[in-house]
């Protein structure tokens, strides 16, 4: 009995154990979906969605509605918060919140412009401006696979370049890089008219060819041995760091401003290119480009030189003004303006 009495304790101690242990039930991810009806809007709060429609709880019984036209999806709040993330240029926020957003709103993938799309794409521009490849390729992979619903045609778009981007700069092998290069520049091409047999283009979204600019810009670069690149290029490298150049500066370009760190980025590796091209760090340091450039010295000054320097005043007056750079710092002085040059003149032969 004293046996049977201490397995009863034991027992009953196991049992309040496991059930202290527990884990509580998570909360269901519910999205608000308004329809219009009978003249007016009504907002269902849906706890799951399938092809046919989203699912939601009526009065304790699990009823389904048809999406059919006019409907509205509202954002959650958390959403809005990984945006505003991403505006203010809290990129490393906005990933942890788009990932989480992912996650919970992956069930509402038949509901057209769902919170999980959304964040996906979101996380996708964050991952592409902070160099994350990995986490690129990633994201691209599971939009392209459909896991957060349908993108449309653009963002469909978006992540198959995205993709190609994320494959292309985690390459480390150089013969496979070179392969690569040759042939994502040819694909490239197809959206250029001047390029194309009939002066017809491709059609494809800004950002994205900007994305594949910026690729092929880093891939051309990679291909020039990095003794030349901090030194001096040789002839043979010469017309593949042109390429690296036009392909970083076609970048800022189509991206006027929305990846300002990735376009810094590109604007620093095509002055450091530029300043590596024959004769331009000799003329640098050379007496004839000491002082302020007059209109006759900087039309005599190498064509690289004056592209390097543009370069370097470009970062230090838009991008940041506050870089410690050490080839933007010693070009940029030299940037000549003929409009102020002309002013400083004319003030000078008045006084």
């Amino acid at each position: 009995m004293k046996a049977l009495g201490l397995m009863g304790l034991a027992l009953a101690a196991f049992g309040s154990f496991a059930g202290a242990q527990e884990p509580a039930q998570k909360e269901t991810t519910r999205l608000n979906v308004s329809f219009f009806e009978n003249k007016r809007w009504r907002t269902y709060p849906a706890s799951a969605a399938n092809e046919k429609g989203i699912i939601f709880d009526d009065r304790g019984t699990l009823k389904q509605k048809r999406l059919k036209a006019p409907y509205i999806v509202q954002s959650p709040a958390e959403l809005s918060d990984a945006l505003d993330d991403y505006r203010s240029g809290k990129l490393s926020d906005a990933l942890k919140k788009c990932e989480k957003l992912r996650s919970e709103y992956a069930a509402f993938r038949d509901v057209d412009g769902n919170p999980a799309m959304q964040a996906a794409l979101c996380e996708l521009d964050c991952a592409m401006r902070l160099q994350d490849w990995k986490r690129l390729r990633d994201v691209a992979e599971k939009i392209a696979r459909k896991m957060y619903g349908d993108p449309g045609t653009e963002q469909g778009m978006a992540a198959r370049v995205a993709y190609q981007v994320a494959e292309s700069m985690l390459m480390e092998d150089a013969a496979q890089l070179a392969k690569r290069y040759q042939a994502l520049s040819r694909q490239v091409a197809k959206f250029a008219a001047l390029d194309s047999e009939d002066g017809k283009a491709d059609a494809i979204p800004l950002r994205p060819y900007g994305w594949y600019c910026y690729c092929l810009g880093r891939m051309a670069e990679e291909q020039i041995p990095a003794a030349e690149r901090k030194g001096s290029i040789t002839d043979a490298n010469r017309k593949m760091a042109n390429e690296a150049i036009d392909r970083l500066c076609q970048f800022v370009a189509c991206s006027h401003g929305s990846a300002p760190e990735l376009e810094l980025d590109a604007l620093l590796r095509a002055t450091h290119l530029l300043y590596a091209m024959p004769g331009v760090a000799e003329f640098a340091n050379s007496r004839e480009a000491m002082g302020r450039f007059d209109a006759a010295r900087w039309a005599k000054a190498p064509t690289d030189f004056k592209d390097a320097v543009a370069l370097a005043h470009l970062v230090l007056t838009v991008y940041d003004p506050e870089c410690k750079d050490e080839i933007v710092t010693k070009l940029a002085p030299r940037f000549f303006n003929a409009r102020e040059a002309e002013k400083k003149d004319a003030e000078e032969n008045a006084g």
